[in-house]
């Protein structure tokens, strides 16, 4: 019986609940009298500050001084905490009795010479502290030079110890009920463990059938040293047959099917155990299932021969090559070493993983353009504002009309920078959502007209017509940031303009239409915005990156038209925030028509 499992977890229950139970008794009744004599000492320090003693001083001066300081200690009471457990004395300067809060009653009591009241008797540096089990005690000298006398409070802890044995009593209820509660859940615990413990015991025994020569130790006759004798059967014959897939499992397909980043292996000869199916996307017209790991190394053009990776001591910690150009990606190789021991036999092999970094490569170098073309631009009006400014100064009799002509080209200049400057912001605003939006209900039909006779100028200077056309039907106001959808048209105009050749023609339309079905915008009715030209057209390979910040088309010849390749960026950002679309389609050398969606009202939220 005492072998048993459940006898073991009732035993360990019992004696648990004990032991806690104790300590938590222990510690409550230490940390109860600890912090009533805490309480005791820190509430008369509180009150026998420099004030309140040189009110109870005064009392030394009068006749009748013990009297005195009596009526002054019973007005402070409550300070005190006097009550029938605890009572304060005045005493001589030798500790003899003079008077306590109880009057002539208390004159028989001795009073114990305790080390805080011989401390006051003796005058010397103190602090008071519970000095005995039985009562806590506070002793004060007062001494004006003339008389001298001590206040000595006594506290029995009557009060503590009816509190403690309070405390105990439910202590030990608590045991009682604890253990009666413990004995029931161990026995219930015990045979929910038990059983399952023997199904599985039954189950391993018919799951093993051969004979066993090597055993775990068993240090109990208990249900789980049976279960750890069981299971030596199944261990041994699993053995056998694990050795015989471990080679298989190393190479378990699943893993690398579901990475995102291209994995092969290859074993000590080179040769491919196994390849998943990013990797083969990644190779392309390159994979072959008989590529050999020189053959791999070679076609990543890297300065490193197979003999040199194989000998590479570190390569156990990986080695990586980064920012390859391999066809028209850009990836990052990390090559590393396995091994793994079959039937005792040691087998080692190397594993190439391939990371495509196009995207960042591409973004970076975007960037870095951006830098580039907005330092261009930048520097492009500092100089002519520069050198128009250096003219006038080094030229005080220069003409009022060449004056004229540097000052207004200083404020062309300025205004580019304007420009480039509040792209940006905007570009900032728009990425970190603080735009400051001005809703309102405006005729778009309105809004087009006014900009499209604004830049007739800019068209006529170029001999270029600019053309406004309406579909039947009368086109309803919107709601949303007049102002910002201002902006819209004037870029999409202004590139229409800036890419037309002379003598081209750019036409502006609007309509009114109920879409369904339609991509990236909801089923509704829109105002349709619509700008085409016969201009240069853009290249079909550009088409889809056309709205990406920073991307400019044909940067050469762009870069000769001005600009940083945000105004599409920025439109776009705008029109999707009002709910709405902008889309382009272009052919090379013949055209360019860019459709605006608006719905009739915003999702902005102001």
């Amino acid at each position: 019986m005492f072998k048993k499992l459940q006898f073991k977890i009732v035993l360990i229950m019992i004696v648990f609940i004990t032991l806690v139970m104790a300590v938590i008794g222990t510690t409550l009744l230490n940390n109860l009298f600890s912090y009533f004599s805490e309480e005791f000492n820190n509430q008369l320090d509180s009150f026998f500050d420099k004030e309140h003693m040189d009110i109870l001083s005064e009392s030394l001066e009068s006749a009748n001084y013990v009297e005195s300081l009596k009526n002054k200690l019973n007005a402070y009471s409550s300070f005190l905490g006097i009550d029938p457990y605890r009572s304060f004395f005045i005493l001589d300067a030798f500790g003899g009795f003079l008077e306590s809060n109880s009057g002539a009653d208390n004159k028989e009591i001795t009073v114990h010479k305790t080390p805080n009241l011989i401390s006051a008797i003796n005058n010397t540096n103190f602090e008071n502290k519970a000095s005995r089990k039985d009562f806590i005690d506070y002793a004060v000298r007062l001494d004006n030079g003339e008389r001298t006398a001590i206040i000595y409070i006594v506290d029995t802890q009557e009060e503590v110890r009816s509190i403690a044995n309070i405390i105990f009593n439910i202590i030990i209820q608590a045991l009682l009920i604890g253990s009666a509660i413990a004995l029931i859940l161990s026995f219930l615990l015990s045979k929910v463990i038990s059983s399952p413990i023997q199904k599985i015991t039954a189950t391993a025994t018919l799951i093993s059938d051969g004979d066993l020569s090597q055993r775990v130790e068993i240090h109990s006759a208990d249900e789980i040293g049976i279960l750890a004798e069981t299971f030596n059967t199944m261990a041994l014959k699993l053995k056998s047959n694990l050795d015989e897939i471990t080679g298989e499992r190393e190479k378990l397909s699943t893993i690398f099917s579901y990475l995102k980043d291209g994995v092969i292996a290859f074993n000590s000869y080179g040769e491919i155990l196994h390849i998943n199916q990013t990797a083969i996307d990644l190779l392309k017209d390159t994979y072959s299932e008989n590529i050999s790991l020189p053959q791999f190394i070679s076609l990543l053009n890297i300065d490193y021969s197979d003999k040199q990776l194989v000998k590479d001591t570190s390569l156990g910690d990986g080695k990586v090559f980064y920012n390859i150009n391999f066809g028209k990606k850009f990836i990052d190789i990390n090559f590393g070493s396995f091994s793994f021991e079959l039937s005792g036999r040691p087998y080692i092999g190397y594993i190439v993983v391939i990371h495509d970094v196009t995207e960042h490569f591409e973004l970076e170098l975007a960037r870095r353009e951006f830098v580039a073309n907005v330092s261009h631009e930048l520097r492009t009006p500092l100089t002519g504002i520069k050198g128009a400014a250096e003219t006038i100064m080094e030229n005080p009799d220069i003409p009022p009309e060449l004056s004229s002509h540097f000052l207004e080209m200083i404020i062309t200049e300025s205004d580019r920078m304007t420009r480039i400057v509040h792209d940006l912001l905007m570009l900032s605003r728009l990425d970190n959502n603080r735009v400051s939006w001005k809703l309102s209900s405006f005729s778009p039909l309105e809004l087009m007209n006014n900009r499209v006779e604004i830049m007739q100028h800019e068209a006529r200077s170029h001999n270029q017509q600019l053309i406004v056309e309406k579909e039947k039907g009368a086109i309803p106001d919107i709601t949303g940031d007049r102002e910002k959808i201002d902006q819209v048209l004037t870029n999409v105009i202004q590139n229409a303009l800036k890419y037309t050749q002379d003598n081209g023609t750019v036409t502006v339309s609007i309509s009114f239409k109920n879409l369904k079905s339609q991509k990236n915008l909801k089923d509704g009715q829109y105002v349709v915005l619509k700008v085409e030209d016969n201009g240069i057209g853009i290249p079909k390979d550009d088409i889809p990156h056309i709205f990406e910040r920073f991307y400019r088309v044909e940067k050469a010849r762009s870069s000769e038209k001005g600009g940083t390749g945000l105004g599409l960026a920025i439109s776009k950002d705008i029109v999707n925030a009002h709910g709405g679309d902008i889309t382009i389609s272009s052919v090379l050398e013949k055209g360019t028509c860019v459709n605006i969606y608006l719905p009739l009202q915003c999702s902005i939220k102001e």
